[in-house]
Formats: C-alpha cells, sequence, structure tokens
C-alpha cells in the first residue's frame, strides 16, 4: 500500500509538471521578405505547402509590388535538340552584345514521342543559368495521350478518361506524368525552383486540353490540373515547383483567360500568352481579380498571319506599355524564333530591335540583378531575406 502510494505522488508530480512547465517554442521556420533594407513582413504560402524554403523565397520575391517598375525579362529558348545552341545566341549571345542577361530563362518539354521521354536532355543551360543566378520556368506541350500525336493532335481527347484507372489512356497519361517528374526531380535535386507552366492557353481550341474538346466546359481541364498538382507535389515530393496557370490572350472567339482557373489552392502564379506588341489582347485586369502575381506567360510583337515579323519590333514599347497600363506585371517570357514557310519569324528580344536599350533599361530586371539568395537555406542569420530591385539604381 506504501508502494501504491509513493507511485501516485510520482505519477501525480509529472502531470503537475507537464502541466505547469511552459512548452518548448516551436522552431521558427517562417520565410520572410525584405524591402528597402528595412521592412520585414511574413511571406505567403505556395500552393503546395511542402514547397521548399527558396521556391518561397522566389515566389516572396515575385511578390514584391512593382508599380510598374522591376519587370522580370524573360526568354525562351525552344525545345528539344535546339535549347544548347538557343541558349549560347538568344541569352549568353545577348549578354556578349549588351552587357546584360535576362533574368528569366524558359524552356518546353516536347519534341520526344511516345518512346523517348529524354527531358532531362535538355537540362544543361538551365543548369547553367540557374547557378549563374537566374529564374527558371518551363511549359509542356504534352503529347495526345490517346494517339501518340504532338500537343497539336485533336483527333482524339476525353479528359475525363486521364483520370479513370481503368482507361488506357489513364495508363499512358500516368506514364508521360511520370516521366516529367523524373526530370523535374533532377532539377529538384540540383536545387533549381521551377516556375512550372503546364497544359498552357487551355482557353483556346489548338491543343487536346483546351476548349474545344469540351465544347467549353471547364470542368475536366480544373480535375485534370488538380490531379496533376496533387501527384506532382505528393506523390512525387516535387517541391521545387512554382504553378503558372497560363491562358492564351482574350480574343472575341475564346473565352476569358480566367475561365479555366482551377483554384487558388492549386496556382502560385497566373499570366497569359500575348502575341501583339501592343498588348491589347491581355486581360491584366480579370488575372489581378484572381489574387495572385501576374505575368506574360509568353510574348511575342505579333505572328506570321499578322503580317511579317521581320525583327523591327522596339521592345522598349513593351516596357512602357507594362509600366503604363500593367503595372503589376512581374515577368514576360519573350518566345524564341522560328523559320515558318522559309522565312524566319523573329520574336525573341536579341533579334529585334533596341535590344541593348531594353536590358539597360532602369526598370528592366535583368539576371545580375536577382539577389533572392542574399541568405541561403543554411544560413545562421534570421530571418531569411530577399530583394528584388523596383527599379535599377535602388540602393
Amino acid at each position: 500500500m506504501h508502494r501504491l502510494s509513493m507511485l501516485l505522488a510520482s505519477l501525480w508530480l509529472i502531470i503537475a509538471a507537464a502541466c505547469t512547465t511552459p512548452p518548448a517554442e516551436p522552431r521558427d521556420t517562417t520565410v520572410h521578405t525584405w524591402r528597402d533594407g528595412s521592412v520585414i513582413q511574413p511571406l505567403a504560402t505556395p500552393a503546395n505547402h511542402r514547397a521548399s524554403v527558396d521556391a518561397r523565397r522566389v515566389l516572396a520575391a515575385l511578390q514584391v509590388p512593382r508599380a510598374g517598375c522591376g519587370v522580370i525579362v524573360g526568354q525562351n529558348i525552344g525545345s528539344g535538340e535546339i535549347v544548347l545552341t538557343e541558349y549560347d545566341r538568344l541569352i549568353a549571345g545577348l549578354q556578349r552584345t549588351t552587357g546584360r542577361a535576362p533574368a528569366l530563362v524558359g524552356l518546353d518539354y516536347y519534341d520526344f514521342d511516345d518512346d523517348h521521354h529524354d527531358y532531362a536532355a535538355s537540362h544543361p543551360p538551365l543548369l547553367e543559368h540557374w547557378r549563374a543566378g537566374g529564374l527558371i520556368t518551363i511549359s509542356w506541350s504534352a503529347i495526345n495521350p490517346w494517339t501518340g500525336g504532338d500537343a497539336w493532335d485533336l483527333r482524339q481527347a476525353n479528359l475525363g478518361e486521364l483520370l479513370d484507372p481503368s482507361s488506357s489512356a489513364h495508363q499512358a497519361w500516368m506514364i508521360q506524368l511520370d516521366a516529367v517528374a523524373d526530370a523535374l526531380d533532377e532539377l529538384r535535386d540540383a536545387g533549381v525552383i521551377v516556375l512550372w507552366r503546364p497544359l498552357h492557353e487551355m482557353n483556346g481550341n489548338w491543343f487536346w486540353w483546351g476548349s474545344g474538346t469540351h465544347s467549353g466546359d471547364p470542368a475536366p481541364y480544373r480535375a485534370l490540373w488538380r490531379h496533376m498538382f496533387q501527384y506532382f507535389s505528393e506523390h512525387r515530393s516535387l517541391d521545387n515547383l512554382l504553378w503558372v496557370y497560363s491562358a492564351a490572350g482574350a480574343e472575341p472567339s475564346l473565352p476569358a483567360a480566367d475561365a479555366y482557373y482551377p483554384g487558388a489552392d492549386v496556382v502560385d502564379i497566373v499570366a497569359q500568352s500575348v502575341y501583339d506588341g501592343t498588348l491589347q489582347p491581355f486581360d491584366y485586369d480579370r488575372l489581378i481579380a484572381l489574387g495572385k502575381p501576374v505575368a506574360l506567360g509568353e510574348f511575342g510583337p505579333g505572328l506570321p498571319w499578322m503580317g511579317p515579323q521581320d525583327g523591327d519590333y522596339d521592345y522598349r514599347h513593351l516596357l512602357d506599355l507594362i509600366a503604363t497600363s500593367y503595372p503589376q506585371t512581374i515577368y514576360w517570357l519573350s518566345w524564341h524564333d522560328w523559320v515558318e514557310n522559309g522565312a524566319t519569324v523573329a520574336i525573341s528580344i536579341a533579334a529585334n530591335d533596341h535590344a541593348e536599350d531594353l536590358m539597360n533599361a532602369r526598370c528592366a530586371t535583368t539576371r545580375d540583378e536577382l539577389d533572392w539568395r542574399e541568405a541561403s537555406p543554411g544560413s545562421q542569420t534570421p530571418p531569411a531575406r530577399i530583394h528584388l530591385p523596383l527599379q535599377r539604381g535602388d540602393p
């Protein structure tokens, strides 16, 4: 009985101590942003709550208010085997001639058939750019899971089948998702944060995942996006992705840019493709209303059917338009040049007028000005800080 009393007394002391001792302070994992060296603010969490610290830092840098200045200069370098030579021409070449390189480099996971998913073969220029301090964006023009044809193959498509485990299309789709995830794994392991822009221009009718597939019903596309988000984030642990919803330019015949929006919980950045040097088809107000950073996911001064694209566009005009009419635009990505019907469609920065003036403009952010890595993930000096200049010449 005496021993029982002693045990009960000891138990009571343990319980009392647990109730009166304050719990240990949780480790502060909050990432912060820095503005003008003085104001420290908590960051919003990316759509993927498992996103890495660097992913949160990049998103924080993109969330800094622009007020028409500080727009990030971006350049696409194509897809497949051409990315190696195009990086030298459109990025390194631009730096050689202007003294500055675009801050953002993009390419497309494309040009691979059903039996060849070596997407990682296009990574060397991305890794080079990232290690030099730049940012990375990747689009995905997925092949048709029913036919094995390219992204423009409209012969057969039913997006609902892609989410039905009993369908052969689902099996083909999962093979594609895993091939892409394997490539993105490599970038994650190298520490690269990717602005991930899959299945773009969904409100257009030229891709198999587009508006023509389900007579303008956005529900199947939204479900497909959400499935990919969940699979990549939870099952494949791709915590290096920031998710970019990127619609086609608003035209009278197309649904609006926000018509297929899959939800704020699965999107980090909203964007639009605009091939018009005046930015008239830019659904800016609709995208701003979604409450996410807004970008031009693809830009060109025009397309061949609008007239010859001969490289005479003044890119300073684009910067002025963004500053005056679309001031919260965080970046644009100029598309790469291509040859059509024997003529070069010249829409890259390097192929057009006043590239040097653009790259050295006060309100253009180039690669040398990105310093979001100011505090590395292993830094012992909290809080992590990020700075993205609003304009060249800021202290």
